[in-house]
C-alpha cells in the first residue's frame, strides 16, 4: 500500500456513472441536443426513401422497347380436343 493510502476505495460520484450519462444522451444537458445515433439513423432513412422513390420514379417513367423478334411455336393438333 502506498504512504497515505487510507485503503478505502474511491467514492463514485454519480454524475459519471453510466446510466447517468445515458440519460444525458437521450435527453440532453442543454435540453435540445439530440442522440448522435438517432441523427444517423435519419439520414440513413432519408437516403433510402429517396432511393426507394428514385427507382418507382425510374420505373414508371421508363419506355421499355418491346421484342422485336417474332415468337414462331407449333403447337400439336393432339393438344386442341
Amino acid at each position: 500500500m502506498r504512504p497515505g493510502a487510507t485503503g478505502k476505495l474511491p467514492q463514485i460520484r454519480h454524475d459519471s456513472t453510466l446510466a447517468h450519462t445515458h440519460n444525458n444522451l437521450r435527453e440532453g444537458k442543454d435540453g435540445g441536443r439530440r442522440n448522435r445515433m438517432s441523427i444517423y439513423f435519419r439520414i440513413v432513412l432519408i437516403l433510402l426513401l429517396l432511393l426507394v422513390a428514385g427507382a418507382l420514379i425510374f420505373l414508371v417513367t421508363w419506355d421499355v422497347p418491346p421484342p422485336l423478334d417474332p415468337i414462331n411455336k407449333v403447337l400439336p393438333d393432339a393438344r386442341f380436343p
